[in-house]
């Protein structure tokens, strides 16, 4: 465990993983995602890498500056949780991985308590399958529209489905973004942005998250394209 992190429990009483005073009871480590029974994904050879489901972990609130945000770092937290195929995409909390725990909520809170306990990075995790994501490239939401620095092309992909607002294609939100859809294989939201006048989404960002709550997280187009690749090699 990194030491920062360590201190950063220590001095949390209020944390439920926080190093108990009294007894010093250290944190406890999540369970391995290596799956068996129920938990485990249909393949054809579940004892082979390749035969095992492809994910990406979409990681809110990640900096290349942060200290324990870098993607070697970030990397090894998915390693010690014996997920397979680990790689990263741009700087943005983005990881590919295979594992045969098709449940993605587990993997979701796996992940999330992994990165608290190992780097103290306390981030909402979302997880798509490659499935969901290339479907999500194939419906070509943008057709005739390339991202640019004026104009923007987003997903923001949604955590808590009880918070999707009615989204209306067309549907216009302050700073000129436009709503294209919402997509419900990928549970996320496509937008465009005319960000001639630079920030101008925060308006539209300030809406998502006071609709849907602090569990989203936003990737241009651009990037999602790269994610897919990633899980394609």
């Amino acid at each position: 465990m990194i030491p920062d992190a360590a201190q950063k429990f220590a001095g949390s009483p209020g944390d439920s993983r926080a190093v108990s005073a009294a007894g010093g009871v250290p944190p406890s480590r999540p369970p391995s995602l290596r799956a068996s029974g129920a938990e485990s994904a249909a393949c054809d050879d579940p004892g082979t890498v390749e035969a095992m489901p492809r994910f990406a972990a979409l990681l809110r609130g990640i900096a290349p500056s942060g200290r324990n945000m870098t993607n070697d770092k970030l990397r090894s937290v998915f390693e010690g949780l014996g997920l397979e195929n680990i790689g990263s995409v741009l700087a943005s909390g983005n990881i590919v991985f295979r594992s045969d725990v098709a449940d993605a909520p587990v993997l979701e809170k796996r992940i999330e308590d992994a990165l608290a306990l190992d780097l103290g990075i306390s981030s909402p995790t979302l997880v798509r399958t490659y499935s969901e994501l290339r479907g999500l490239v194939d419906s070509d939401p943008f057709p005739g529209v390339t991202h640019s620095s004026n104009t923007y092309l987003t997903a923001t992909f949604i955590k808590d489905l009880r918070g999707v607002p009615d989204v209306l294609p067309g549907q216009l939100h302050p700073g000129g973004t436009e709503i294209v859809r919402y997509d419900a294989g990928a549970r996320a939201v496509l937008a465009i942005t005319d960000n001639s006048e630079p920030n101008s989404a925060g308006g539209f960002m300030v809406w998502l998250e006071r609709s849907c709550g602090k569990g989203i997280t936003t990737r241009s187009w651009l990037t999602v394209q790269r994610i897919v690749r990633k899980l394609e090699d």
